[in-house]
């Protein structure tokens, strides 16, 4: 008996010694992740029409980044990457699932597609084999929660078995339908954020530190928000400003910003605010104009090209604050370019805890940039291998001041597509100017550094469609 006993003590031992050791005063992480908001909706963006007065308190708190970018131009695949650490590419995660089927493909359309393009199915998305940031966090002996929209492959989940230990999603309209105004908790923003709230409490009154993922289904059609606040922005927008701004929309933008101002309250209010990083950014660029049968304005990405679901600025550059208390010079601005894998290294450096380099293989951690310092990376890169409403297959690379653009048509269907595209982001961040023919050197370069990639990341491309034109 007794040799069993010290049998499971050196086990217990054992167990213990593989769990990374906490800090006598570990850090909590809060990652805010907005749906669909553009990279100027905020008023400490520029947002001239918006008045974020809480989010705008964190960035004077914390940092801003002018060069963040998702890592997908749509929500899921953006999702998968935040919490695995690797481009959607490496997950064969690149379009929503089946979502492709009904926007271009040769089942639906076998001779008036030119490409064939991978197929997404109800079995892909994040799989339980990876070691998500989540699993990371709980395994180091966090408490780890997510509320709000998930969306990391069809929906189907195990939250619990991705690493979080509490989660709900409450539910809201999700489609393209009419700005609507409902009596009140606009896209379960309230509800969302009282869980948040309540698991904080939770975790103080355990002693014990959190990762917390709040993934807001706002700002996301459909538009809502309650009457005061349509009122308001229905007196206060021009008519000039009405043609790209819903006054619905920025409405629910300010109700969404004393939601964020209600979870940093209650930090304050714990006594944890000073030993808590606040991460806020979005899952891919915003929507100037909805497109349904009858197409209707919502904000806009001025001075960037593009929106949701296309490839050009507009579509992937993001805003990003990070409130990291004693290390982030308050106020401060960083030009580094970052992308959505980054934060699950982030996020571990900043508590302490033992990277995981097998699993956030594209992830580099932004922490050198956070203290005022440089990356020194090579390259970002996307891949959409897919048919996206209006935009064929594509892949695409930063490289310092320039943008690469490669169309899988132009490049594998003997019909020819669109021509691949260079821009320079420091003269051109409207991207008006195609400049390739000017500088087919830089251009080579970068379609090398391109392919590399998607051959070593194992990216799956589209294949030239023989029954094209037939």
């Amino acid at each position: 008996m007794r040799n069993r006993f010290l049998q499971a003590l050196i086990l217990c031992g054992l167990l213990v010694g593989n769990r990374p050791a906490l800090a006598a005063d570990p850090l909590n992480v809060v990652f805010i992740l907005i749906d669909d908001m553009g990279w100027k909706d905020l008023g400490c963006y520029g947002g001239e029409v918006f008045e974020t007065p809480n989010i705008d308190r964190l960035a004077a708190q914390g940092m801003r980044f002018t060069d963040a970018y998702a890592a997908c131009s749509i929500c899921a695949p953006t999702r998968a990457s935040l919490i695995t650490g690797k481009y959607p590419g490496r997950l064969h995660f690149t379009a929503l699932t089946n979502h492709h089927k009904q926007l271009g493909s040769v089942e639906q359309n076998p001779t008036g597609i030119k490409l064939i393009q991978p197929e997404i199915t109800e079995d892909d998305g994040v799989q339980p084999s990876e070691y998500t940031i989540a699993r990371a966090f709980r395994d180091a002996g966090y408490r780890t929660a997510l509320f709000g929209k998930t969306h990391f492959g069809s929906g189907n989940e195990d939250l619990t078995q991705l690493g979080f230990d509490v989660h709900e999603q409450p539910h809201c309209d999700m489609w393209i339908t009419p700005p609507t105004v409902v009596p009140e908790d606009p896209k379960k923003m309230t509800a969302i954020t009282d869980l948040s709230i309540g698991f904080m409490r939770d975790s103080v009154a355990q002693q014990k530190p959190f990762f917390l993922y709040v993934p807001h289904n706002a700002v996301h059609v459909q538009v809502q928000a309650t009457q005061p606040f349509v009122d308001k922005y229905n007196r206060l927008l021009t008519d000039e400003q009405r043609k790209e701004y819903s006054p619905y929309y920025v409405a629910m933008v300010e109700e969404l910003d004393r939601e964020v101002g209600r979870l940093l309250d209650e930090l304050d209010a714990l006594g944890i605010a000073e030993n808590t990083a606040v991460i806020f950014t979005s899952d891919n660029g915003g929507v100037d104009q909805v497109i349904c049968k009858n197409p209707y304005e919502l904000t806009s990405m001025a001075p960037l090209r593009g929106q949701k679901g296309g490839q050009f600025e507009g579509s992937h550059r993001v805003p990003l604050i990070v409130k990291w208390p004693g290390e982030i010079r308050p106020g401060s601005l960083s030009h580094e370019v970052v992308i959505t894998p980054d934060y699950f290294p982030t996020c571990l450096e900043m508590a302490g805890l033992p990277l995981q380099p097998q699993q956030h293989l594209d992830g580099v951690s932004m922490v050198p940039a956070l203290r005022g310092g440089a990356l020194g990376r090579e390259a970002v890169y996307w891949h959409k291998p897919h048919y996206y409403t209006k935009n064929s297959p594509l892949s695409a690379v930063r490289c310092g001041r320039y943008v690469y653009i490669h169309y899988w048509e132009q490049a594998l269907s003997p019909a020819g597509g669109r021509p691949h595209e260079l821009f320079d982001l420091e003269n051109d961040i409207g991207q008006s100017q195609n400049i390739l023919s000017r500088m087919p050197g830089v251009a080579a370069l970068m379609r090398s550094m391109l392919m590399q990639h998607l051959k070593a990341s194992g990216c799956e491309i589209p294949v030239a469609n023989p029954q094209f034109g037939k």
